[in-house]
């Protein structure tokens, strides 16, 4: 690396300054500061790069059963989600409820992590994928395709779910696992761009789930995972014949602003709160 790198934004007059005032071994130790402070920001441009590949050549869900690693992403986020990096503990839960449950909904499924898991973990159970973002769910219904004997025992619904059905607006991230509904969450983040979508209940999504199918006994074992930036006291209002009547297991990211409301909402439907990590919760249910 040459010196006039390091000095290619100072001017002459700085240098000079500084031979002035502190003479000819100073300004060579500042130069050497200098040098080392560009090989940091190196060192951490490496280190980063470095990530990135790992993450590339660990696109994969830990799985007997298995293997991501030719699933499609669209963006970075999408790329660590795959990674075994994103969400292990969470993962782990979601393996171990998908041999408890026979019924799986993906609330805010993203690219289709977690619906993958359950699908692959109990080769008979059924899984509903909900996801309002046009790009994702293209994104999701390519990686479902790429799994054998899987897309039969999943359904796909491009919707959001809140607490009513109709429409509303979601608000755009630059991270396409960041879209939400709720407007000061969006402000927050800057996202200055909306548009309109679906909106549909979990409740709502169970009652056309009967007619879709023979309800039988073994999909009241179910699990619900919800991860929808912010509106996941709204998701609950919207499910409460299903927490009532079915006493799902709940997977659940929550965020400060609604975290104490969601708890105490749950706690009145004796729930047993357990943290997973960051700010994923199990919310078990004390009596079925």
């Amino acid at each position: 690396m040459k010196i006039a790198m390091l000095t290619k934004s100072r001017p002459l007059s700085f240098w000079l300054h500084i031979f002035a005032n502190f003479g000819f071994f100073n300004m060579i130790l500042f130069l050497i500061v200098a040098l080392i402070s560009k090989l940091s920001k190196f060192s951490s441009f490496l280190n980063q790069l470095s990530l990135n590949r790992r993450l590339l050549r660990t696109i994969k869900i830990r799985s007997r059963s298995v293997n991501v690693s030719n699933l499609r992403v669209h963006d970075f986020t999408a790329l660590y989600v795959l990674s075994e990096y994103h969400e292990p503990k969470t993962t782990a839960i979601v393996k171990i409820l998908s041999k408890k449950c026979n019924l799986f909904i993906d609330v805010g499924a993203h690219i289709g992590k977690y619906t993958i898991v359950f699908l692959t973990t109990n080769p008979h159970g059924l899984a509903v994928a909900v996801e309002p973002m046009p790009e994702n769910i293209l994104v999701l219904i390519d990686n479902i395709k790429k799994l054998p004997n899987v897309i039969r025992r999943v359904k796909i619904l491009p919707l959001a779910v809140t607490s009513h059905e109709g429409s509303v607006d979601l608000y755009i991230s630059s991270d396409s696992g960041g879209h939400t509904v709720i407007e000061e969450r969006a402000f927050s983040l800057g996202s200055k761009r909306a548009i309109k979508v679906r909106t549909t209940t979990i409740d709502k999504i169970l009652e056309d789930l009967r007619n879709f199918i023979k309800f039988q006994d073994s999909y009241r074992k179910m699990c619900v995972k919800i991860d929808v930036e912010g509106a996941e006291y709204e998701v609950l209002e919207g499910a409460i014949k299903t927490i009532e009547n079915l006493r799902p297991y709940l997977i659940m990211e929550t965020f400060p602003h609604n975290k104490k409301q969601v708890f105490k909402f749950l706690r009145r439907y004796k729930y047993k709160i357990m943290h997973i990590e960051h700010n994923n919760y199990l919310f078990i249910p004390l009596c079925n």
